[in-house]
C-alpha cells in the first residue's frame, strides 16, 4: 500500500531537513494577504451582481411572456370562454 510519500503531497510528504518544522511566522498567512484575497472577490462581486440581476428579469419577462402566449392562445381557441367564467366548485354539489 503506498503511503503519503508515494503520493507526491507537498508538506504531507515526508519532511525535508530544510523546510520541516515550519517557523511560527511560516504557518499561516498574513493579514495582508487575507485582506488582498477578500478584497478581490468583492471587486468580482461588484462586476458580477449587475449581470446576474439582468439575467434573472430577463428570465422572468421571458416566463411571463410565454405564459401570457399559452393564455391567448387559449382564449383564441375556445377553451378560456366558459370554463374561465365557471366556479371551481359548483353550489349544487354540496
Amino acid at each position: 500500500m503506498l503511503g503519503i510519500r508515494g503520493w507526491g503531497l507537498g508538506r504531507f510528504s515526508s519532511p525535508s531537513p530544510n523546510t520541516y518544522p515550519l517557523s511560527p511566522r511560516q504557518q499561516g498567512f498574513t493579514l495582508l494577504e487575507l485582506m488582498i484575497v477578500i478584497s478581490i472577490i468583492v471587486i468580482l462581486a461588484v462586476v458580477i451582481m449587475p449581470q446576474y440581476q439582468r439575467v434573472v428579469t430577463h428570465t422572468k419577462e421571458t416566463v411571463l411572456r410565454e405564459d401570457l402566449f399559452q393564455l391567448r392562445k387559449m382564449i383564441a381557441g375556445g377553451q378560456g370562454g366558459d370554463a374561465a367564467r365557471r366556479p371551481l366548485h359548483d353550489a349544487q354539489d354540496d
